[in-house]
């Protein structure tokens, strides 16, 4: 073998060996290519995964997520939108949201906004600053709506604003109830101010004057007296009504009563009390004999009367009645007054509620059908109520009979227990 054919056959052996080298280096880096592919198709299904998790919260939730750019126009709200608003997401996208807010809250809103874009010390922090306002909106069909509508301006690493992203939550519950408390103790303290007014006239009276008659100092004591009894009576009220808003059952004493005959003597107190009211009974002849707490059925009564007389105040007749139903005694309560609209029997029983608010309105706290509901399902009764404007009110109760009510649960007749 010659020289050339040596110098070939090693240059041939050298290519073999480099093209098995890059080969190698090949399948190598193909096996590396494929395994990148499949780490990017991991992350990629991840964050696919992420996102899906992420935004069926986002539209499961109760609150409205969005987000909008700098000139108040919104990229993206969450489908919660429509129950909040009544407004489709599609809806809210292709409009001024503003529009949404009434005109008082507006102004307030971008005065926020634009003290958020002003640069100075806080808008050159980078990160980002939320802000919470309660908003009144404007739903579709045209009722208020309370939000609590928390902002957050979204900032770039030098401090500069590049977005909003906010969370609109319903608190209109929320507000009905804070202003049912506030008128609440706005009328608790007028009603507690009528009789402490009383009080003190009449006993500064007897501190003072000398000259009084024996007669005229026992007037002075009775009207003392009474409206003492009318401060317990709201006292009273509110601590019933307190034990109601604490879960905690009202104390019920029961014992066999005969409910004619204290539905007799009420009535006699106020057929002696008013001159423009004319009461009538309708009673079985015999006893009618419940097992019942006495006292608080005489409350019962007692808010009964009473509201028909101050919901009546032209006068009129006023009519208790009682039926007796098989097992059931079926009392009423019925009236000639100013009656009520369909929504204001619907919340007749709510708690603090009264229809109407203004200086003029009848007195009361608005609790006295709360109370009289609770006593009646406390004791296994329904109560219900039906009235129309302008032509009264008549409210309807049920109660077992004595036979009835002695037996259930295999309860002694006379027991303090606890029922509700």
């Amino acid at each position: 073998m010659n020289s050339d054919e040596t110098e070939l056959r090693r240059i041939n052996e050298e290519l073999e060996r480099r093209v098995s080298d890059q080969t190698a280096e090949l399948i190598a880096a193909k096996r590396q290519l494929h395994a990148e592919i499949e780490r990017c198709s991991d992350i990629e299904k991840a964050l696919e995964e992420s996102e899906g998790r992420f935004r069926t919260l986002v539209e499961a939730a109760g609150d409205v997520i969005w987000s909008a750019d700098l000139n108040m126009k919104l990229t993206y709200v969450s489908p919660s939108v429509t129950k909040l608003l009544g407004y489709t997401a599609e809806e809210m996208l292709a409009m001024d949201p503003l529009v949404t807010i009434s005109p008082e809250f507006r102004e307030r809103i971008m005065q926020t906004f634009r003290n958020e874009l002003i640069p100075g010390e806080q808008a050159a922090q980078p990160g980002c600053a939320s802000k919470t306002l309660e908003v009144e909106h404007r739903h579709k069909d045209g009722s208020s709506v309370w939000v609590e509508m928390t902002t957050t301006f979204l900032r770039d690493s030098n401090g500069r604003p590049r977005g909003i992203l906010g969370i609109s939550r319903d608190i209109s519950q929320r507000k009905r109830v804070d202003d049912l408390k506030s008128d609440f103790v706005t009328t608790v303290a007028h009603e507690l101010r009528t009789p402490l007014t009383s009080i003190r006239g009449y006993s500064e009276l007897l501190l003072i004057a000398t000259d009084l008659t024996p007669d005229e100092r026992r007037e002075c004591l009775t009207h003392i007296n009474r409206q003492s009894i009318v401060m317990a009576n709201i006292v009273s009220d509110m601590l019933d009504i307190a034990r109601m808003e604490s879960g905690k059952d009202l104390h019920m004493h029961l014992t066999r009563c005969d409910m004619g005959e204290q539905i007799r003597l009420l009535v006699d107190n106020y057929r002696a009390q008013s001159a423009v009211h004319q009461f009538k009974t309708d009673l079985p002849e015999g006893p009618v004999v419940l097992v019942t707490d006495e006292h608080r059925m005489r409350d019962v009564f007692d808010n009964l009367l009473s509201n028909a007389v101050k919901y009546s105040p032209n006068g009129g007749t006023i009519r208790v009645t009682c039926r007796v139903l098989g097992k059931e005694c079926l009392f009423t309560v019925e009236d000639q007054g100013i009656g009520m609209s369909p929504q204001q029997v619907q919340r007749v029983f709510d708690k603090f509620y009264r229809a109407d608010h203004s200086k003029t309105a009848i007195p009361g706290m608005g609790v006295g059908m709360t109370i009289v509901k609770y006593i009646i399902e406390a004791q296994g009764g329904r109560v219900w109520v039906e009235s129309s404007v302008g032509k009264g009110t008549t409210v309807s109760f049920t109660l077992s009979m004595a036979d009835a009510a002695s037996h259930q649960g295999g309860e002694t007749v006379e027991e303090n227990t606890r029922r509700g």
